[in-house]
C-alpha cells in the first residue's frame, strides 16, 4: 500500500541512468534526469525512486536524491 504522503498513481520509478563512458561527464544524463523530473512534476507526482550504481549514488545525489538500502528516493513535495 503507498504511503499517505504518495498515493497511488503518484509515484515514479526510474531505471538507472547509465551512459556509454565516451558519454560520460558532460552533463547529458543530469539534463535528462531534469527532463524527466520536470515531466513527473507537471504529471503531478509525489515521490520518484531510481535503483543506483554505487558510482552513480554521488550523482544522484547532487541531484536532491537521498540513498536507503533499496533505492535512491526523491521527494517532490519539498
Amino acid at each position: 500500500m503507498p504511503p499517505v504522503d504518495h498515493p497511488p498513481g503518484r509515484r515514479a520509478h526510474i531505471l538507472t541512468l547509465y551512459p556509454r563512458n565516451e558519454y560520460r561527464k558532460q552533463g547529458i544524463a543530469g539534463q535528462l534526469l531534469n527532463v524527466l523530473l520536470d515531466d513527473a512534476r507537471e504529471r503531478e507526482v509525489t515521490y520518484v525512486d531510481l535503483d543506483a550504481t554505487d558510482m552513480g549514488k554521488p550523482f544522484y545525489e547532487t541531484l536532491g536524491f537521498s540513498p536507503s538500502e533499496e533505492y535512491m528516493g526523491l521527494n517532490l513535495l519539498k
